[in-house]
């Protein structure tokens, strides 16, 4: 049975409208009566009927201010305006506050009835679109993430189709963005931490995202996550992740991170290969021991076990004086191999990765602001607090200060 509240100031108007009509043959049952919008919402709110029965004009609350109550409630009913009154201010106020129908007295029988019974299929119809909408929002973040398991592993079939669903529930999934990989590096010192340094970082990256209205769908795998990012720019898709790498070290996360950004695709059918670009960008990271953002062809790589193993001295040893001729007499090469093989396969020389380095972590310091602008020059091989900063301003385009904000 449907419930029924019948609110009007007149008694009997009240009394004419329970006992002319038989509501119980149309399955609908009176559940209470008020003589004005206060009690009646009072009522409403303890009854929750689905249709609501409503004078214009009343003490204390009249019933344009009531549907707006009615409304502003968020109240899963329908509201039906009986009004002996049919200025256009009356019944304008009530169909724009969210009633249903608005029926001049002396009402009609049948028609009362045949606006009730409308009233309630539309509510039933609304009900029902509420309630598939819930069980798809529910079920849509799995149906999704299968969606991309699928596309990253190659196989497209059904593709269309989930897509069909997924964006006429306003589900987030772009036909042309980047995806983006987010991994914890192996040689990490906290490598015990990887997973949950892995879900940290793509807990930033979706705040990112969202902040900036970005579409995007993301799935947590067991060494790494995966977010297709429906956005063309690069260069902004670049932004936000450095701006998710930042916070993610702000947290004072320990275990290192990378995030590799595939080149743009077209559509979902390239995202196999935009996978495989974000995998091959984050594995060929050239700077070891710190957190990275690396997009797919804007740096080289695959690098050569000799030059990866003297990053990974450089990396240990930045803060000191080191030089060419230490790092090649710890891996028993000459200097002029060392410095052909930066330049052939690295396109830079000895010192300016050496530099970049340092840089690096300059930034990550400053980010940080645990140090003073001298100090972060030391701790980053410089005695010359000067020096450091012509340096890091040619680096960077900005004074340290600066830089820190």
């Amino acid at each position: 049975m449907f419930k029924m509240l019948v609110i009007d100031d007149e008694y009997l108007v009240r009394l004419g409208i329970r006992q002319a009509i038989p509501w119980e043959r149309h399955g609908i049952v009176v559940v209470g009566e008020a003589a004005n919008g206060q009690q009646g919402l009072d009522l409403a709110l303890q009854h929750a009927p689905d249709v609501i029965l409503c004078d214009v004009r009343m003490p204390v609350m009249d019933g344009i201010a009531f549907v707006r109550r009615v409304q502003e409630l968020g109240l899963d009913c329908a509201v039906v305006i009986l009004s002996g009154y049919k200025e256009f201010d009356y019944v304008k106020g009530t169909l724009e506050g969210g009633a249903f129908a608005y029926l001049l007295k002396p009402i009609d029988d049948d028609e009362l009835i045949e606006t009730v019974r409308r009233a309630l299929q539309q509510l039933e119809q609304r009900r029902r679109a509420t309630r598939r909408d819930q069980h798809w929002q529910q079920v849509l973040p799995s149906v999704a993430q299968s969606l991309l398991l699928k596309l990253i592993a190659g196989d497209a079939s059904g593709a269309r189709e989930l897509q069909e669903v997924l964006e006429a529930y306003g589900f987030p999934i772009g036909r042309r963005g980047h995806l983006i990989v987010g991994q914890a590096d192996p040689d990490s010192s906290d490598s015990e931490g990887a997973p949950q340094a892995v879900r940290a970082l793509h807990d930033q990256l979706e705040q990112g995202l969202r902040e900036q209205g970005v579409p995007h769908l993301g799935v947590l795998l067991e060494s790494h996550f995966v977010v297709l990012a429906g956005m063309e720019d690069g260069d902004l898709v670049q932004r936000v992740c450095e701006a998710a790498v930042a916070r993610y070290e702000q947290a004072g996360a320990a275990t290192t991170v990378t995030v590799g950004i595939s080149q743009a695709y077209a559509d979902l059918s390239g995202v196999e290969a935009a996978y495989r670009q974000a995998r091959e960008a984050a594995r060929s990271k050239l700077f070891p021991l710190v957190n990275a953002v690396v997009r797919y062809g804007a740096e080289g790589g695959p690098y050569k076990p000799q030059v990866l193993a003297a990053m990974r001295y450089i990396a240990e040893h930045y803060a000191e004086d080191v030089t060419v001729r230490d790092v090649a007499a710890h891996l028993h090469v000459s200097e002029s191999y060392l410095m052909h093989l930066f330049r052939e396969n690295v396109g830079l020389t000895f010192n300016e990765c050496l530099t970049a380095y340092r840089m690096m972590m300059a930034k990550k310091m400053l980010r940080e602001g645990k140090y003073r602008v001298y100090e972060i020059a030391e701790r980053v091989g410089y005695s010359d607090p000067k020096y450091f900063s012509q340096v890091f301003r040619k680096h960077t385009g900005l004074l340290p200060s600066q830089y820190r904000g």
